[in-house]
């Protein structure tokens, strides 16, 4: 309970300081510190028995109030907006209701402290709204300023390649990842133009592009080839769209990827292919391949010699009907599938003509991405 005594109490304190800690009510004190000093600056003299010089009470006449009132009037309603005008009123109001008890005399200076105050306020007001416009107008333009700050620098540290090329082919802006690729830093970059680093062989595409970029059309799947500053070629593949103000080409906008490193590895695959299969279609052994489910896949010229068919009649074939027993076939994929690969696995094979013959098959499993048999490849030798 008495933590609860104590809490309730730190909270009143923190109210109170909260409320002393706010201009308005310092202003407010101010003002009606001020007006009262004024107003009653004369009464006071005379209630102290002191004579008041003339000079003074010119000064202290409660015309004075309509230069000195409305200038804390202003400020309440630039400052303060609506809230502080009301609160100046009501001070306003109850400084103002002892004079008109006191004498009919202050009414006529009175109602034009009013007038002139109530001008004051709309001219504060008007001000205080004008000022917040520009307020929120710097506001929204330092929002934006940040936004695009932010986009420049994801765009700037995109692992993609980003460009963006104007009506005459000038790079309006290149990213870190296209400099790199390319081999220029920011400052060589503005005295190029996309026909100086365009391939040979690519070449061809820039007048056509722009053709169709300018009807708004938006291209996927763009291959290109650039030149790099030390004369490499970079192959990119990505989309590239164009802004238009109307129907004015203003700019492009492309976003590549690097595909050099993989054509080349494509290129290095085709090259081994192309090895591989000048191998096997001119070996003297007899070189197959097969699904797991018996269907030959691919056989080699020497394959189909030895079993006296032509090459066609093998592929697609069952290649239990090699067997001279069909259950030979079920034996050895029971072992390669056991063991992974097979040397010299004697077997009884039949050719076409019927004829029976002793061979001997070395083959290994080909296994799938998942672990699994997909099929055999395999090598015929007669035993």
């Amino acid at each position: 309970m008495q933590q609860t005594v104590v809490a309730d109490k730190g909270n009143e304190g923190e109210k109170v300081q909260r409320l002393l800690s706010r201009p308005q009510l310092w202003f407010l004190a101010g003002l009606t510190v001020l007006v009262a000093a004024l107003e009653y600056l004369p009464e006071i003299f005379y209630a102290v028995g002191a004579q008041m010089p003339g000079v003074v009470i010119e000064v202290v006449s409660l015309d004075i109030n309509l230069l000195l009132v409305p200038l804390p009037v202003f400020y309440a309603a630039y400052r303060f907006r609506m809230r502080g005008v009301v609160l100046v009123g009501a001070a306003i109001v109850a400084l103002s209701i002892p004079l008109l008890t006191i004498s009919d005399s202050y009414a006529q200076p009175l109602l034009r402290l009013v007038v002139f105050t109530a001008f004051v306020v709309v001219l504060g007001l008007l001000y205080a709204n004008a000022l917040q416009k520009r307020e929120e107008a710097a506001s929204m333009y330092a929002q934006l300023q940040h936004s695009e700050e932010r986009l420049r620098d994801f765009l700037e540290n995109a692992n993609d390649i980003v460009q963006s090329v104007d009506a005459q082919g000038r790079f309006v802006f290149t990213n870190r990842a296209w400099r790199e690729a390319l081999g220029y830093d920011a400052g060589e970059v503005a005295g190029l133009t996309i026909g100086g680093i365009i391939h040979p062989d690519y070449s061809h595409m820039i007048d056509d592009m722009f053709t169709r970029l300018g009807k708004g059309e938006r291209m996927r799947d763009v291959r290109v080839a650039f030149v790099a500053k030390d004369g490499r070629t970079v192959f990119l593949e990505g989309s590239v769209n164009a802004e238009l103000q109307g129907e004015k080409f203003v700019r492009t906008r492309c976003i590549y990827r690097d595909v050099t490193e993989r054509r080349k590895l494509m290129g290095d695959l085709c090259a081994s292919e192309n090895r591989y299969r000048d191998l096997f279609e001119h070996s003297h052994e007899a070189i197959y391949t097969t699904e797991r489910g018996g269907t030959i896949r691919d056989a080699n010229l020497a394959m189909a010699t030895l079993f006296g068919y032509q090459r066609d009649e093998l592929v697609g074939r069952d290649v239990a009907t090699l067997y001279a027993d069909p259950a030979d076939r079920r034996a050895f994929r029971e072992v390669i599938e056991r063991e992974g690969s097979v040397v010299d696995y004697a077997v009884e094979l039949r050719r076409k003509d019927g004829q029976v013959m002793k061979g001997l098959i070395t083959a290994v499993a080909v296994m799938a991405d998942d672990g699994l048999v997909r099929g055999y490849q395999g090598i015929v030798r007669r035993a």
